[in-house]
């Protein structure tokens, strides 16, 4: 492989990057947008329908307290528009968690993306792996490459 960008999801193996030349190449595996970032993002917008899910329960609380024929009709629209807003609620909380379930498990195997070269990695090579970047302005040895503590390390040697 050479010259270009090449982007894997799980891995790249092939037997050599780059050229004598020293053609810029970009390989790249893993996600790539990094998925930890999303993740905070679910967790504060999870946290915000929870409590937004007990202001709403309070009110729903409030509802128990009347029999059918003490309330308005508005008051008992008002009161369906909080029944309502809370299933809306909790289907938008369910999927968030679902999303937040499917996030952690690409952040889970995120971590096993590997970029390998049989027998040469050439001048001018930059390997990505889950956004973490390393150029090889020289030469390099060729083996396996794994993003360890966010730097692209060499992990086994071909």
């Amino acid at each position: 492989m050479f010259g270009g960008t090449c982007f894997g999801v799980g891995g790249i193996v092939v037997n050599r990057l780059g050229s004598d030349a020293s053609v810029e190449t970009l390989v790249a595996a893993g996600k790539k947008a990094h998925p930890s970032v999303r993740k905070t993002s679910l967790i504060a917008e999870l946290n915000e329908l929870a409590e937004q899910q007990d202001k709403l329960d309070v009110l729903a609380g409030q509802r128990s307290r009347f029999k059918d024929d003490e309330l308005t009709p508005q008051q008992r629209a008002s009161f369906d528009k909080v029944v309502n807003a809370i299933d809306e609620l909790g289907s938008r909380t369910s999927a968030l968690e679902a999303e937040l379930a499917a996030l952690q498990a690409e952040l889970d195997t995120a971590h096993v993306a590997t970029v390998s070269a049989s027998k040469a990695i050439r001048a001018n090579v930059t390997v990505q792996i889950n956004e973490v970047q390393r150029t090889f302005k020289n030469q390099a040895n060729p083996g396996c490459y794994q993003e360890l503590d966010g730097r692209v390390v060499l992990i086994e040697t071909q």
